[in-house]
């Protein structure tokens, strides 16, 4: 997968996260963790779509 194939992808996984938000369990306050939720996220849904 080329970088910039993942970034597309990245930004549609960023504007569906709230559908599945409370699966992560990302409640924490802290801005870097909630920042690694997502890219964690982003990267479940990469591979859940392909």
């Amino acid at each position: 997968m080329s970088t910039q194939m993942f970034f597309l992808s990245l930004e549609s996984a960023l504007e569906v996260r709230e559908r599945y938000w409370y699966f992560s369990g990302c409640s924490s306050s802290s801005f870097v963790y909630l920042e690694y939720c997502i890219i964690l996220q982003a990267t479940i849904w990469l591979f859940a779509k392909n």
